[in-house]
């Protein structure tokens, strides 16, 4: 999602924290208090959310997992699905559900729970949905990485945490127990998030390993183009400044088959990942008619392989700065569209 604006105090460079520090180098502003639930704000699209997406692409496995929540309008939402064998063989979002007990890091709503042992390092995720039973454990590599996702336009949610880590555990699914380990991303965001103000956004999560990885959201915003992302090499961590990226979309315009990003950070140094899919892709309700599609990918980085997945969303509508050059007004009825869902 876009965004060009630096949370106060955030670290931009840095060596990657030890496993056995307990601060937060780049998530600065924030304790484990922010592991919990937060005033909301008066605007009426204000939410809370967590999730944790997770691959071990080399035995099929795979997941996302989302609860979130919306108090100012008294409900809450999952988005669920799970992958074995590179199929989905589980799937599900659900909307206008009471509010559960606890926050999104610490409750259970519809079969997905959620646990954090190491407040804004570690999640514990239990799913079961459609005889399908999920076990597995998050631990971040760096500990949570602060931002912004506000900007170029964009109204995403102005609170926000996340980072890479390793993921162990099982899925059971036919009655046979499928070990996990692989590797995931644990996201934490409050404040207001408007679907409308999106135009269009890629997500590239990729690991090598604890000491090389990447995590960067290039996107769209009604103000044009904004980059927020960071990625660790060699136990470096910096802020990402560009990415230059090429999807590989199947002809059911959806669906990916392959993916490249030349990924750029504040210190000059540069990653290119090719990627290929690894399984089954899924859609995401975003919100106010927007929507996305995320697939596990295995990446090629010279003779490694990364393990990760992709998240997109096509552009939805023509942006502003187009239109405006065509010399066409906003409510002009070539631009509407007037039809219903199909």
């Amino acid at each position: 999602m876009p965004s060009t604006e630096d949370v106060a105090n955030e670290a931009s460079v840095g060596p990657a924290p030890d496993a056995d520090d307990q601060s937060f180098p780049y998530a600065r502003s924030l304790t484990a208090a922010d592991d919990g639930l937060h005033p909301p704000g008066p605007q009426p699209l204000w939410q809370e959310s967590s999730l944790v997406a997770f691959v071990d692409p080399a035995r099929g496995l795979a997941g996302f997992h989302r609860i979130g929540m919306h108090p100012n309008g008294g409900q809450a939402s999952i988005y669920s699905w799970t992958q074995v064998d590179g199929k989905i063989v589980s799937r599900a979002k659900r909307t206008g559900l009471p509010l559960p007990i606890g926050p999104v890091t610490g409750t259970t709503l519809e079969g997905v729970s959620f646990e954090t042992p190491d407040p804004l390092r570690t999640c514990r995720i239990r799913v079961d949905r459609d005889g399908v039973q999920t076990d597995v454990l998050f631990e971040s590599f760096t500990g949570p990485v602060q931002m912004n996702m506000d900007g170029a336009g964009a109204t995403v949610g102005r609170g926000h945490y996340d980072s890479l880590g390793k993921v162990t555990g099982h899925i059971t699914a036919g009655g046979q127990i499928h070990p996990f380990d692989g590797v995931g991303f644990l996201d934490h965001s409050w404040g207001a998030r408007d679907g409308r103000s999106i135009l269009a956004h890629r997500w590239f999560m990729a690991v090598l390993d604890e000491h090389n990885h990447l995590n960067t959201f290039p996107g769209v915003g009604l103000k044009g183009r904004g980059m927020i992302g960071y990625m660790v090499l060699d136990g470096v961590y910096s802020k990402v400044a560009d990415v230059q990226s090429e999807l590989h979309v199947g002809d059911d315009y959806l669906g990916l088959n392959g993916a490249y990003a030349r990924v750029t950070d504040r210190l000059g140094r540069t990653v290119e990942i090719r990627g290929r899919a690894a399984g089954e892709y899924n859609v995401q309700p975003y919100g106010q008619g927007y929507f996305c599609a995320h697939v596990p990918m295995i990446f090629e980085s010279g003779a490694q392989n990364w393990r990760g997945m992709v998240e997109w969303a096509p552009m939805r509508f023509i942006p502003p700065w187009i239109r405006e050059g065509l010399g066409l007004a906003p409510d002009n009825e070539w631009l509407q569209w007037q039809g219903s869902p199909p």
